[in-house]
């Protein structure tokens, strides 16, 4: 699943993290963020004294990546696994950073229109210096560039900024026009100590409207579930008025009979 994050959609690229204190050193970082296609996954770890290395999702769609560097000065690694539905940063020295994202496409939708949910949940731990973000988007990014489509994003960190056990999204289907939703989820470790560990793994839930049907652009991802939406306040009117009306033919039957 999934999750990286743009501007106050999908993650920054590059941060310059300074610090006087020991934890982690004076220079640049680099942090994964999101590749583009459909689904991904990518992993980063990076050092003062070392060349860049990278695993998966650079300009295509891979399901899993992995990276770790152990030199004199850089002991770090990251991981992410779409299959899994899990990813995770580790650093004792040098950055480690991790990224999972998928869309998942409606189809079959109501004609006459539904409300759909989307909620991620957000298990897993942060120590040391570490954070993390997640994004819910309905639509594509042209939608979403243009204003015509919602998303919800949280940024959560080992200090101020608490991880939230879950975060939703709740939007409106019009029309019976194929929908997808965008899931993207980030985990960022550095310095001494950096840990972020959502390997648990996270799980998507999503309702999804009577008579449709919902899949996952990688295939892979398992760790997501399909509810039935409860049917809207008018369906459930235009139900109870066709029970009744089903009743009083069977009684005008009975009677004629």
């Amino acid at each position: 699943m999934v999750s990286a994050i743009r501007g106050a959609g999908l993650l920054a690229s590059v941060g310059v993290l300074m610090s006087a204190g020991p934890a982690h050193a004076l220079c640049a970082y680099s942090e994964v963020f999101y590749q583009g296609g459909a689904y991904g996954a990518y992993a980063v770890t990076s050092g003062c004294s070392v060349g860049l290395d990278q695993g998966g999702g650079a300009l295509s769609t891979t399901a899993s990546a992995s990276t770790t560097i152990s030199t004199p000065y850089v002991d770090a690694s990251s991981s992410a696994d779409l299959t899994l539905g899990a990813l995770a940063a580790y650093s004792a020295a040098g950055s480690a950073s991790s990224a999972l994202w998928d869309t998942f496409t409606y189809s079959g939708l109501p004609i006459g229109g539904a409300s759909v949910e989307a909620t991620l949940s957000l298990p897993g731990t942060l120590t040391g210096f570490s954070h993390g973000s997640a994004e819910l988007q309905e639509g594509t990014e042209a939608e979403l560039g243009d204003g015509s489509a919602a998303s919800y994003f949280a940024f959560f960190d080992s200090s101020s900024n608490p991880k939230p056990a879950s975060i939703s999204l709740v939007f409106n289907v019009m029309n019976g026009v194929p929908e997808t939703v965008f899931s993207e989820i980030v985990a960022f470790g550095d310095g001494t100590g950096g840990i972020a560990d959502l390997a648990d793994p996270p799980t998507l839930s999503l309702t999804v409207p009577l008579g449709a049907s919902v899949m996952s652009a990688s295939g892979v991802f398992d760790n997501f579930t399909a509810s039935s939406a409860v049917p809207e306040p008018a369906t459930w009117a235009m139900m109870l008025l066709g029970f009744v009306g089903l009743g009083y033919a069977g009684y005008r039957r009975a009677r004629a009979a």
